[in-house]
């Protein structure tokens, strides 16, 4: 009630064609942890989600363009995050071999004997909630950068 009226609220319910399809997760992988800035937990997730976006953008240029990427261009990717370069290369060297003649990075070969599964592998480690909570972060971030907020 509202000022003495009566409000309705009305569904409704209408048939789907067999053609539609609906996806949905039942119930979280994760329970909502959100890391603070700098935790064990943030590095850790930071670091194998841009290990899998390093991967997941080699892969696809070598698939469809048929080279490798150079530094610039990766560093390009991530120019948003405030990721310094040496760590970038860090997490890029997980993942990928640098050829010294063509100054190129491109994917590891996926071995029995190395740590690098592939990078559909690395997707699967990764939690939606993880990168919802990530990207939910960096907007945070840059709203506090722009009111004039950069030490709390």
């Amino acid at each position: 009630r509202s000022a003495g009226l009566i409000q309705q609220m009305s569904v409704v319910l209408r048939p789907f064609p067999a053609s539609t399809f609906s996806v949905g997760q039942v119930e979280p992988r994760e329970a909502g942890v959100v890391h603070s800035p700098g935790s064990s937990g943030d590095r850790n997730f930071t670091n194998s989600f841009l290990s899998y976006q390093i991967a997941k953008t080699l892969n696809w240029y070598e698939r469809n363009e048929h080279r490798g990427l150079r530094f610039d261009e990766i560093t390009d990717m991530f120019a948003h995050t405030g990721i310094q370069p040496n760590p970038l290369r860090q997490r890029i060297k997980t993942v990928a071999v640098y050829d010294k003649n063509t100054q190129i990075w491109e994917t590891k070969p996926i071995t029995d004997y190395d740590d690098f599964p592939g990078h559909e592998a690395l997707g699967r480690k990764i939690a939606p909630e993880g990168v919802a909570t990530y990207h939910m972060s960096l907007a945070t971030m840059r709203r506090m950068l722009d009111i004039g907020l950069e030490i709390l």
